[in-house]
Protein backbone atom coordinates (compact mmCIF):
# COMPACT_ATOMS: atom_id res chain seq x y z
CA UNK A 1 0.00 0.00 0.00
CA UNK A 2 2.93 2.32 0.62
CA UNK A 3 4.07 1.97 -2.98
CA UNK A 4 0.75 3.10 -4.52
CA UNK A 5 1.42 6.86 -4.31
CA UNK A 6 4.76 6.33 -6.03
CA UNK A 7 3.14 4.18 -8.74
CA UNK A 8 0.40 6.75 -9.33
CA UNK A 9 3.07 9.37 -10.05
CA UNK A 10 4.83 7.17 -12.62
CA UNK A 11 3.49 8.27 -16.04
CA UNK A 12 5.01 5.27 -17.83
CA UNK A 13 3.26 2.84 -15.49
CA UNK A 14 -0.05 4.73 -15.70
CA UNK A 15 0.11 4.72 -19.49
CA UNK A 16 0.44 0.96 -19.58
CA UNK A 17 -2.34 0.59 -16.99
CA UNK A 18 -4.69 2.78 -19.04
CA UNK A 19 -4.00 0.86 -22.24
CA UNK A 20 -4.60 -2.45 -20.47
CA UNK A 21 -7.75 -1.09 -18.84
CA UNK A 22 -9.23 0.03 -22.16
CA UNK A 23 -8.44 -3.33 -23.76
CA UNK A 24 -10.11 -5.22 -20.92
CA UNK A 25 -13.14 -2.91 -20.96
CA UNK A 26 -13.61 -3.59 -24.66
CA UNK A 27 -13.15 -7.33 -24.04
CA UNK A 28 -15.86 -7.38 -21.37
CA UNK A 29 -18.14 -5.31 -23.61
CA UNK A 30 -17.66 -7.99 -26.25
CA UNK A 31 -18.44 -10.77 -23.77
CA UNK A 32 -21.53 -8.97 -22.54
CA UNK A 33 -22.97 -7.97 -25.89
CA UNK A 34 -21.82 -10.58 -28.39
CA UNK A 35 -24.75 -12.93 -27.81
CA UNK A 36 -27.24 -10.10 -28.39
CA UNK A 37 -25.46 -9.00 -31.55
CA UNK A 38 -25.01 -12.45 -33.07
CA UNK A 39 -28.40 -13.85 -32.06
CA UNK A 40 -30.49 -10.68 -32.18
CA UNK A 41 -29.10 -8.86 -35.21
CA UNK A 42 -27.60 -11.66 -37.29
CA UNK A 43 -30.20 -14.30 -36.30
CA UNK A 44 -27.56 -16.91 -35.45
CA UNK A 45 -28.84 -19.95 -33.57
CA UNK A 46 -27.67 -20.63 -30.03
CA UNK A 47 -25.67 -23.63 -31.25
CA UNK A 48 -23.92 -21.61 -33.97
CA UNK A 49 -23.23 -18.80 -31.51
CA UNK A 50 -21.53 -21.25 -29.15
CA UNK A 51 -19.28 -22.39 -32.01
CA UNK A 52 -18.45 -18.78 -32.93
CA UNK A 53 -17.73 -17.91 -29.30
CA UNK A 54 -15.53 -21.00 -28.93
CA UNK A 55 -13.56 -20.23 -32.09
CA UNK A 56 -12.97 -16.66 -30.97
CA UNK A 57 -11.83 -17.99 -27.58
CA UNK A 58 -9.36 -20.36 -29.24
CA UNK A 59 -8.10 -17.48 -31.39
CA UNK A 60 -7.58 -15.34 -28.28
CA UNK A 61 -5.58 -18.13 -26.64
CA UNK A 62 -3.37 -18.55 -29.69
CA UNK A 63 -2.77 -14.80 -30.01
CA UNK A 64 -2.20 -14.56 -26.24
CA UNK A 65 0.90 -16.75 -26.57
CA UNK A 66 2.41 -14.44 -29.17
CA UNK A 67 3.83 -11.78 -26.78
CA UNK A 68 5.59 -14.47 -24.75
CA UNK A 69 7.20 -15.86 -27.90
CA UNK A 70 8.26 -12.39 -29.07
CA UNK A 71 9.63 -11.25 -25.70
CA UNK A 72 13.36 -10.65 -25.89
CA UNK A 73 13.40 -11.04 -29.68
CA UNK A 74 11.38 -7.96 -30.65
CA UNK A 75 11.71 -4.56 -28.93
CA UNK A 76 8.97 -3.77 -26.41
CA UNK A 77 8.08 -0.53 -28.17
CA UNK A 78 7.37 -2.38 -31.41
CA UNK A 79 5.18 -4.95 -29.64
CA UNK A 80 3.29 -2.14 -27.89
CA UNK A 81 2.85 -0.28 -31.17
CA UNK A 82 1.22 -3.24 -32.87
CA UNK A 83 -0.74 -4.12 -29.74
CA UNK A 84 -2.30 -0.65 -29.90
CA UNK A 85 -2.78 -0.50 -33.66
CA UNK A 86 -4.55 -3.85 -34.03
CA UNK A 87 -7.58 -3.07 -31.79
CA UNK A 88 -8.01 0.35 -33.42
CA UNK A 89 -7.96 -1.15 -36.92
CA UNK A 90 -10.31 -3.94 -35.85
CA UNK A 91 -12.75 -1.47 -34.30
CA UNK A 92 -12.71 0.64 -37.47
CA UNK A 93 -13.44 -2.43 -39.59
CA UNK A 94 -16.26 -3.45 -37.25
CA UNK A 95 -17.74 0.04 -37.37
CA UNK A 96 -17.57 0.02 -41.18
CA UNK A 97 -19.27 -3.38 -41.21
CA UNK A 98 -22.10 -2.04 -39.05
CA UNK A 99 -22.46 1.13 -41.10
CA UNK A 100 -22.77 -0.75 -44.38
CA UNK A 101 -25.03 -3.48 -42.94
CA UNK A 102 -22.63 -6.19 -44.00
CA UNK A 103 -23.79 -9.78 -43.51
CA UNK A 104 -22.17 -12.04 -40.97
Amino acid sequence: MKAFPKLLQDRYFLGHCLVQSFIFVSFFCYIGSSSFIFQGIYQVSAQSYSYIFGLIGIGLMVVGVLPAKLAGKVPEAKIMKYALISPVVTCCLLLAAFMFYSPL
